[in-house]
């Protein structure tokens, strides 16, 4: 398996996990749902694309950056 397949199971996951919460919270309707996991999905992956994975050496761990 590629990198990019990895990435793209794993963004789907991630979304399932979110869009599932949403819902459980009558924020997501069960008829969207799967048009909500495919959004968050999309969004996730762009991220990882991005190179914006959570490692040590990510700006966004560096003190004083936000």
């Amino acid at each position: 398996m590629t990198q990019g397949e990895i990435d793209i199971e794993w963004s789907r996951g991630v979304a399932v996990l979110c869009v599932d919460e949403l819902a459980r919270a009558k924020i997501v309707g069960a008829l969207d749902f799967d048009r909500a996991v495919e959004i968050v999905a999309e969004e996730i992956l762009v991220r990882l694309a991005l190179e914006d994975r959570p490692t040590a050496d990510n700006w966004r761990f560096k003190k004083g950056q936000a």
